[in-house]
């Protein structure tokens, strides 16, 4: 019998990171390395750039703007699902929805849940 395991997406098969600041520096002049994950995920603590910056609104303009569309992969993290299934019953997990779920709006949530679900089937994922 196969065991279940979790898999979240971001910082393990996706670089969110990347992709936001990317976002931000095009957008607020931000100045962040999209090389170089930060220590934390509190934007505030991201650089002295961005503390004039709505993050909030800018995180939704990003969703908006389909960015969990444009995350880039972590190199062979398709390879490495498609491994790990044939030992264990893979299960993928994301809080991208449900620990800011009472911050955005229905059609926000929705932009959230499709582009996710878009970016596994657009990236080849088992």
């Amino acid at each position: 019998m196969k065991i279940n395991v979790l898999c979240d997406v971001d910082g393990i098969l996706a670089s969110f990171y990347e992709a936001f600041a990317d976002y931000l520096n095009k957008t607020y002049d931000a100045g962040l390395n999209i090389h170089t994950e930060p220590a934390n995920y509190s934007f505030k603590d991201w650089g002295p750039k961005l503390k004039n910056v709505n993050l909030d609104k800018a995180t939704v303009n990003w969703i908006k703007q389909h960015g969990f569309l444009k995350v880039p992969v972590y190199e062979n993290a398709q390879n490495f699902i498609e491994n790990l299934n044939k030992i264990c019953n893979v299960f993928i997990v994301t809080a991208r929805v449900g620990d800011y779920k009472q911050y955005f709006d229905k059609n926000v949530i929705n932009t959230i849940m499709n582009d996710t679900a878009s970016w596994f089937k657009n990236n080849n994922f088992p």
